[in-house]
């Protein structure tokens, strides 16, 4: 489906030259895209822990497994891809990009065969899909 955005965006730019509101509005996608991909690691509010409680007094569902809390580790995994993409994008020459990529792709491999396709595996991925925009766009 990112492709199919990136695809469109070039075809755009190419025949109409609206790539500023464009990009905004696939930027607007791919940001949703990421909130639902981090909606299960939320912390729950007031409100849901109260709708929680009152389906549970009158006896409704409410026996769905629920993602553990936040911790430090788990906070340390997800921002260590991002940070390093940050860094390939502003501070490393465009040269060395592609060995990057190469080590992103095998870290990515490796968390596959272990784990199978999790979401730390998808932020992952998603983190070189971005810092590979950034630098070949």
């Amino acid at each position: 489906a990112v492709w199919t955005l990136i695809a469109l965006d070039y075809s755009i730019e190419a025949y109409q030259g609206l790539h500023y509101s464009v990009d905004m509005f696939l930027g607007g996608i791919v940001t949703c895209l990421l909130w639902h991909l981090t909606a299960p690691l939320e912390i729950e509010g007031e409100l849901e822990q109260l709708q929680k409680e009152k389906q549970r007094k009158e006896g409704g569902g409410g026996n769905a497994a629920r993602a553990p809390p936040l911790d430090a580790t788990v906070v340390a995994m997800y921002a260590a891809p991002a940070i390093l993409a940050f860094l390939i994008l502003a501070v490393f020459p465009e040269a060395y990009v592609n060995y990057f990529a190469i080590g992103y792709s095998l870290v990515a491999g490796v968390m596959f065969k272990k784990d199978g396709f999790s979401n730390l595996l998808q932020h992952e991925l998603l983190c070189m899909l971005m810092f590979t925009i950034g630098v070949y766009l």
